[in-house]
């Protein structure tokens, strides 16, 4: 196994852990209609998480968009979407407590997309991961 490889497994195995720590937090914390959400709950977990990605990307001294052999790498776009959404979550209701009621419709779209962009992004990883 090359450096290379290493390095990339040691990724892959960060983004499972961030994403099943995602998942689970989001699991805790289902949106529910109309109800308040409880954001301020959630916000330190994916804040955390987001950090992490990020550290982990930072040590890779290589392209991750492709492979040693100059393929693509599906891993990375997925990665990507998912750091995104987390972004967005983190920075659109920083210091919130609650989703305020005329912003309930779009975050629970935000929220939702961050769920199934955790579920893909920890499958392909976890492949990755080996």
């Amino acid at each position: 196994m090359t450096a290379s490889d290493t390095a990339r497994r040691r990724l892959a195995a960060a983004v499972v852990q961030a994403a099943e720590a995602v998942s689970d937090k989001l699991s805790e914390h289902p949106v529910r209609g109309t109800e308040p959400y409880p954001i301020g709950a959630v916000l330190p977990t994916l804040a955390e998480q987001h950090r992490a990605l990020l550290a982990a990307v930072a040590v890779i001294d290589e392209p991750l968009a492709v492979d040693a052999t100059g393929k693509q790498d599906p891993l990375t776009g997925d990665l990507a979407a998912f750091m995104s959404y987390l972004q967005l979550l983190v920075v659109l209701y920083h210091g919130l407590t609650e989703i305020p009621k005329p912003m309930q419709v779009n975050a629970s779209r935000n929220i939702s997309a961050v769920r199934l962009a955790a579920g893909k992004v920890r499958d392909h990883a976890r492949r990755a991961a080996g």
